[in-house]
C-alpha cells in the first residue's frame, strides 16, 4: 500500500495540475530527505 503521505502528495499535485516532470525530479528528492532523515536519526 502507499503510504499516505504519498497519496497526499500526489492529490495536491492532480490538483494544482504540476506536470509530470516537476514530479520527476521532486519525487526523488524528498525521499533522498526522508532516507537521509531516517539515517541520520540512527547514528
Amino acid at each position: 500500500s502507499i503510504p499516505s503521505i504519498y497519496r497526499n502528495l500526489f492529490e495536491l499535485i492532480n490538483l494544482h495540475g504540476i506536470d509530470k516532470l516537476t514530479l520527476a525530479v521532486f519525487v526523488p528528492l524528498f525521499e533522498s530527505n526522508v532516507l537521509t532523515k531516517t539515517i541520520l536519526n540512527q547514528v
